[in-house]
């Protein structure tokens, strides 16, 4: 059996009229990834698979078919279209598969750390530190339609190694990007106080949001965090040291 496409709300409080009209949809925060779910059926007996597809869904026997009673509204000012006032009690098809539930996994990229000059500090200058996690979408299919979740850094924060550390809404940006001298201080940069090695940490924080199809974006309550891939600086002293330009070209750099 071929599952089709059918209208899922996106919305966290769908109830049981949201069920009725197609079906409904979750997104939450699940450690390092967000888990969409969605439900779809006309409010019967109710069978579910985490696979996307429709197995096991008929494989009993479903007997006759009974034709359903209108759903029974008891606020008739609220009632949708084509739904009746109070009434006995609507009969139901037992054993019939009517609804159908699926759950997608998706996990958002890993944000990377670079830091300029490559590997290594000058003891008392700025060291720069600069992430990419941009702002990206995964894909993936529900209930046999598209499904996405956007995921969006709002916070990183940084371990320098020394003890110190630092946290902002973006990953910084290089020397050449903001447009100043090799060993400018930026928002994201550090000064090294003493030789040694160190291992620079970062961790980003996302929120999400999701949609279905082509429909609205629905937000995601709270936030995850990932961590990038750890970058080791060397920090020393340097009389003499490798800059983009000439001393010629920048008298004011390092070492000349």
């Amino acid at each position: 059996m071929s599952l089709l496409p059918v209208a899922i709300h996106v919305d966290d409080g769908c109830d049981r009229w949201g069920q009725y009209a197609g079906g409904c949809s979750t997104g939450t925060i699940a450690g390092d990834h967000v888990d969409v779910g969605a439900t779809t059926g006309s409010g019967g007996h109710h069978q579910s698979t985490s696979s996307g597809t429709d197995e096991g869904i008929g494989d009993a026997d479903p007997g006759p078919y009974v034709e359903p009673s209108p759903l029974v509204c008891d606020r008739p000012d609220l009632c949708p279209l084509g739904h009746s006032s109070p009434g006995g009690p609507a009969p139901t098809a037992p054993g019939v598969g009517v609804s159908m539930s699926d759950l997608a996994s998706f996990y958002p990229q890993a944000p990377t750390v670079f830091g300029e000059p490559n590997g290594w500090a000058i003891i008392g200058l700025d060291a720069n530190f600069v992430s990419q996690a941009p702002e990206h979408v995964a894909s993936g299919v529900l209930l046999g339609q598209p499904a996405s979740v956007r995921f969006t850094p709002v916070r990183f924060a940084w371990d320098y190694g020394d003890g110190a550390g630092a946290a902002g809404a973006d990953g910084g940006a290089t020397w050449k990007d903001l447009g100043v001298p090799e060993f400018s201080p930026t928002a994201t940069s550090h000064v090294y106080g003493t030789a040694g090695s160190y291992t620079v940490r970062l961790t980003v924080s996302y929120t999400a949001t999701y949609r279905l199809g082509d429909g609205p974006w629905s937000g995601v309550p709270g936030s995850l965090s990932l961590s990038a891939p750890t970058f080791t600086v060397v920090a020393g002293d340097a009389k003499t040291v490798l800059v983009q330009g000439t001393c010629q070209a920048d008298p004011t750099g390092p070492g000349c």
